[in-house]
């Protein structure tokens, strides 16, 4: 897997994959993405590689935000989204 950072509007679904949740996560969840480029939520004090924008179900793609913020009106700030490299 090559987990890489883009601005979302470069996103191209023949070249870029968002990673699958696995399990629910909810938005603001901060996550890891495994090698299969699942996410699961980062343990407590652990590194974790960005934090999720939309609620996902366990199997649906889910956008994790690099270096998110959540905003006081409940949405996210952010400049890019991981993403794989489809090979």
């Amino acid at each position: 897997m090559n987990l890489i950072a883009i601005a979302p509007e470069l996103f191209d679904p023949d070249v870029h994959q968002l990673p699958t949740a696995g399990e629910l996560l909810l938005a603001g969840a901060h996550v890891k993405i495994d090698f299969a480029g699942v996410a699961h939520p980062a343990t407590d004090g652990g590194h974790a590689d960005g934090i999720v924008i939309d609620a996902s179900i366990k199997g649906d793609v889910v956008e994790v935000a690099v270096m998110g913020e959540q905003q006081a009106d409940g949405g996210f700030y952010f400049a890019e989204i991981l993403v794989m490299l489809v090979v």
